[in-house]
């Protein structure tokens, strides 16, 4: 691959993470998944599965399947673990906080799920 073409590949991948973070942070959990899904189905990148994961967890939240979203946000945490502070962009640590604290709100607060608050992940993008 040439030094121009791993360059477009790195701003398609920075474009498509910021548009994810877009719309997660919108509350848009489901169209946010669909940003990355087709690119992980390619790329099989963890990182990015993680991404999903976090994004379907919040999905099920909007369901109302606590349970699911706590599943989800258990598996969001272990795929980021392998990452921590590795992924350019990205405060990998502070995002792994964020999923602590949102595991921890939901435990201690079942029955109000739905209030559960996702991460604000433009707060976690790094320029």
């Amino acid at each position: 691959m040439s030094a121009g073409t791993e360059a477009d590949a790195q701003r398609l991948d920075e474009a498509a993470l910021r548009r994810f973070v877009e719309l997660f942070d919108g509350g848009q959990f489901f169209a946010s998944h669909e940003v990355l899904e087709a690119r992980w189905l390619i790329t099989r990148d963890p990182f990015q599965r993680a991404l999903i994961i976090l994004a379907s967890a919040f999905v099920q939240r909007d369901r109302g399947n606590m349970r699911g979203c706590m599943r989800q946000l258990a598996k969001a945490r272990r795929y980021l673990a392998d990452h921590e502070g590795q992924h350019p962009g990205v405060d990998v640590h502070g995002l792994i906080a964020e999923l602590h604290r949102c595991w921890a709100q939901l435990e201690q607060h079942p029955d109000a799920a739905a209030q559960a608050r996702p991460p604000v992940l433009g707060s976690l993008l790094r320029d």
